[in-house]
């Protein structure tokens, strides 16, 4: 008899055991679920991507897909629990247009699709220079900049690169730092 209750006994503690590592296994998906295939991507790549002798650092939070076919890079990040930040980050390794935003037809463009143009500057990707155009989504109630609203930049450097960012205000200084830490890779140009 003493037997049975043992048996018994231990049978209790290992529903207990699992019932709590079920618990936990729920909390963690209810808790990081979205971030599983974010932090398998770091822990895969080790926080930088190559494509076409070029390196660039992806944030935490941050996730890439790229194939050679497309000669395109995508660099996206998602609102979850803990980061508001979206943005989808493309770099193009194709022939770029050349870059006229001002002209009539760019401000047309802007204008049907609710841009105002903010500024423009200089930045570098590895070793070329090239030029950012940054763009604002004008509030439509007020006929000026939505400062909570998506930012938009289009960036080319030379004739056969570009870059662009659509995503919330708080990803732009990410898409920066993105495109300030590529760098060339040796014996892959």
């Amino acid at each position: 008899m003493r037997q049975e209750v043992s048996d018994e006994v231990k049978l209790k503690r290992v529903a207990v055991i699992v019932t709590l590592i079920i618990l936990v296994v729920l909390a963690d998906l209810y808790l990081f679920g979205g971030y599983i295939r974010v932090l398998t991507w770091h822990a895969w790549h080790g926080n930088h991507v190559e494509m076409n002798g070029l390196r660039f650092r992806v944030p935490l939070w941050y996730f890439e897909d790229h194939t050679d076919r497309t000669n395109q890079l995508n660099i996206d990040t998602f609102p979850v629990r803990f980061s508001s930040k979206a943005a989808f980050i493309n770099i193009d390794f194709h022939r770029q247009p050349p870059a006229e935003p001002d002209s009539p037809q760019g401000e047309r463009i802007r204008q049907q699709m609710g841009l105002g143009k903010s500024a423009s500057h200089k930045v570098r990707l590895a070793d070329r220079e090239g030029m950012c155009v940054n763009y604002f989504r004008i509030n439509s109630d007020k006929n000026a900049a939505d400062p909570g609203g998506p930012s938009h930049i289009h960036c080319t450097f030379g004739e056969d690169l570009g870059a662009t960012f659509a995503g919330t205000q708080d990803a732009v200084a990410d898409f920066y730092a993105i495109i300030a830490s590529a760098e060339n890779v040796r014996g892959k140009q």
